[in-house]
This record gives C-alpha cells, structure tokens and sequence, in this order.
C-alpha cells in the first residue's frame, strides 16, 4: 500500500539522517524513527491491517509526528528547553529517548494483543442506521435556546467567539489554554449549542434526501459542517479538530455514497482554521497590523524544533518530569488527586488541593516556580513517576482502551446524540500521545459526558429513544 510505503521510506531516510548528524547529547536520536519503524511494521500496521480501527490510524500518525518529524526537526536543530528548563546534559537526553522509545514499543505491543484478542474489533462495521426522530424533538430545540441564550448574556464567551481567524493588531490575545472551570463550562454551552443545531439540521436534511434522493441536501450538510468548524472560540486548535472529525464522522453515516467529498471538504477548511490559528499563536499575529506582517518575522529552525518539543513532548519535556521526579517524590494519592482534580464536578470536592497536582508541580518546576500552567506533561512519563518506569505506559495505554470502547460505540449508535458528541470526545483519546495530558482529556470528556447526559435522558424518557 502506497501510505505504508510512504511512512517507511520517509522512517528510513530520518534514520539515516539522524545518524549521521548528531547534536550534543543527541547521539541517540536515530533510536526514535528506528522505534517506530520497527512497531509500525511489527505492530501497528499489522493490527490496522486486521482490525480497520481508527484509533490504531490515530496512533500510527501521532506516533510518526512525535519520533520520525521530530527526529528530522532535531537532527537540524535540537531543541535543549522547555520553559525555563534547559539541559545539555547526554545522559538525561539519552535516558529520555530510550523511555520515549520503550514507551511507543509498549503501546504497539498492547494494541497488537488488544486486536488479536478482541475478535469483535477486527474489521468493525459501521452501521448506517441513524434515528432521524432528533429532528423533531422539542427539548432538544428548547436545550439549543438555552445554550445560545447563556452565551449571548456572558459577555466574556460572546466576545471570544470569530469567524475563519481570530482578529490581528488587538494588543491582547484571546484566553489560551490557562481557563477557569466557570469559562470552560461557558464555552461548552456555545459548542454544545452549535453541534447541536448542526445535528438537527443534518437530520432534517437527511430526511428529506432519503425521500428525494437530491444531492443539494448533501451539500447543504456539508455547507452546514463548514460553518460550524468555522467558527473558533478561544485559541486552542485542537478543538477545531475535534468538531471536524465529529461533523464528518456523523456526515459520513448519514450520507455514506459522499464519504470522499465530505472528508476532503471539510478537512480542506479545518487545515485552512488551523493554519491562521497556529500563525496567530506562534508569531503573535495580535500584535502585528496583520497575519502577513506577523510571517514577515521569519520563523527560524529551532522555533519549529520548539513548538515539536512543547506540543509533540518531546526528550527534553520527558527529561524534566525524570529530573523532577529526581527532587520530589509525590505520594501516589497525587496520581489520584491528578484524575479527581480534572474531572468537572468530583474536582470542587479536592479544589484547595489545585496546588498539588502533578501537572502544576511539574510547570512550577520547569518554569522556576513562576507559573503553575501552560506546559503538558506527557501521559507516560507522568505515568512512570508513579508506576515506575516500566509500567509507566499503563497510563497512556488506560487512554487507548477507552478510545477502542468510544470507536466501537460511534461505529454502531443509532443515536445522533452519541454519534456526534461522543465522536467530538473520541478523537481527544485517540490522539492522546502529543498535545494532550491528563488534565485535557478528564475536563474535556467530563464537560462532554455533563452536557450530553440531560439530553440523552430526555429522549430516552420521553421518546422511548426514537
């Protein structure tokens, strides 16, 4: 297969590349495009092979932006900080790359016994059957009042909402990803609103495309979606991702003859969203006159090699959690505390406990005691601080089983309701090895989970899940 060559030719000039351009402390880098090379092909794609899942793709991709791009990025122009967090030192560096690659041997290893094991997730089928009833649910149009209403009387969530790009030459940027619980719950309720009314739209359309057979409701659906991925709320890119992938996983069991243009279509635009998102927060377009004057600045190697460290979590972000772990030895109730804590309603029950979690000891650790947030703390090696080293990737792996479960349900449901939120909330655990910790994930899913719930109840209550 063209895509299985294309990853192992690219894999095998990165090793190459690695090997014979090493950086100070660097000189096993090569390791993490051989690891992967080695669980692509052993594991990962064999288990794809059999298994069509989606969270086997999601790992296969991430795994590859975080030891092969990275690598290659490197190999360039190494990256020694995070934060305020430098380190030259080999021997930290050469024991962070050696866990990352354990690390990504242990997941494949596991996702290969898991498909093997799990005869029901080998070439799941998707089923078609969708409850079309949505679109005449009456609590469901009251909840899409409410939820607008709340956004449009909470000036600071209405004035973060735009359009395609956030606004250049403000002097101030947009909230980022340090967010109250109250702002969080705010937002929820205008994305919960707007997925929401797409939903119902989507089901209406589809309604009337079963009857007419009229392709101009599938485009409508699509011009639906577009709108909705448009609009952007904040400055966390992620978020688009996670509307795209719900709008066109729902769009794709509605209209499944047009799976190929919904895709392109709406992957075309969030590429698009995301582009001005990352040029607005990595060149500080609030602070120039325009997007093309912020990319005038220039945008050197080690600031790409950067942005791979902070968002890929790379050696030295897995290298600072070991060298924490060197100065402090938290109690393995911090673990559970970590989960309590970023979890929306068990967290107001251990709120005077914020300052202890593993994450605000580790951004207070690689930022000199300056800021409790703003820095991920990979899954795994948060993992090892409490598992050890060697079952460290339990917790990642704790992730990847759940992804399987909520790929499995998305796959089936016949309800619009679990189809598009629980797909909104899939794609967080699927690609839960870069830009994620355990804090993004528990608030995330746990915001999900709290204003699904109401709605799910209702229509099964009063429309006996029709």
């Amino acid at each position: 297969m063209l895509f299985n060559r294309l990853l192992n030719a690219i894999t095998f000039i990165a090793i190459i590349i690695c090997m014979l351009n090493p950086h100070q402390g660097y000189s096993l880098l090569f390791i993490l495009p051989l690891t992967f090379f080695i669980s692509f092909n052993v594991f990962l794609w064999p288990s794809y092979g059999r298994s069509n899942s989606f969270t086997i793709a999601c790992i296969i991709i991430t795994a590859f932006i975080r030891y092969v791009v990275l690598a290659l990025s490197y190999a360039f122009e190494p990256c020694y900080n995070v934060g305020d967090y430098i380190t030259h030192n080999a021997g930290s560096i050469s024991n962070a790359l050696i866990f990352m690659s354990y690390e990504l041997l242990f997941i494949s290893l596991y996702c290969y016994l898991f498909i093997r094991r799990n005869v029901a997730y080998n070439n799941l089928e998707i089923s078609y059957i969708v409850d079309y009833h949505i679109s005449n649910n009456f609590f469901t149009y009251l909840y899409i009042i409410i939820c607008f209403v709340f956004v449009a009387f909470n000036k600071e969530v209405f004035g973060s909402i735009h359009f395609l790009r956030l606004s250049a030459d403000t002097d101030s940027r947009v909230a980022g990803e340090t967010l109250s619980t109250t702002l969080l719950i705010a937002r929820q309720f205008f994305q919960t609103g707007l997925i929401l009314s797409f939903t119902v739209f989507a089901c209406y359309l589809c309604r009337s495309y079963l009857s007419s057979t009229n392709s101009i409701y599938v485009y409508i659906s699509v011009l639906a979606a577009l709108i909705v991925v448009s609009f952007i709320i904040g400055e966390q890119r992620a978020v688009q991702v996670y509307v795209a992938f719900a709008t066109i996983f729902f769009l794709c069991r509605l209209f499944p003859r047009d799976k190929k243009m919904i895709i392109t279509s709406i992957s075309f635009l969030v590429v698009f969203v995301i582009t001005f998102l990352t040029i607005y927060k990595t060149f500080y377009a609030f602070r120039s006159g325009s997007y093309q004057e912020a990319l005038s600045g220039g945008f050197s190697a080690l600031s790409l090699s950067y942005q791979f460290e902070i968002y890929a979590l790379g050696p030295v972000s897995v290298s600072a959690v070991f060298d924490l772990l060197d100065t402090h030895s938290p109690a393995f109730f911090t673990l559970i505390l970590d989960f309590l804590r970023s979890t929306i309603g068990p967290s107001f029950f251990v709120k005077k406990y914020e300052m202890g979690t593993t994450s605000v000891l580790y951004n207070l650790f690689i930022t000199q005691g300056t800021n409790p947030s703003g820095f991920l703390i990979p899954i795994s090696a948060q993992g090892a601080m409490y598992l050890t080293p060697f079952f460290g990737p339990l917790l990642i792996c704790l992730y990847y089983r759940l992804a399987f479960w909520q790929e499995k349900i998305i796959k089936k449901t016949a309800n619009p309701y679990i189809c598009v939120f629980i797909g909104f909330m899939y794609i967080r655990f699927a690609t839960c090895m870069v830009t994620s910790n355990i804090n993004t994930i528990n608030t995330m899913a746990s915001l999900v989970v709290i204003f699904l719930f109401p709605l799910f109840i209702v229509h099964k209550v009063f429309y006996n899940g029709k």
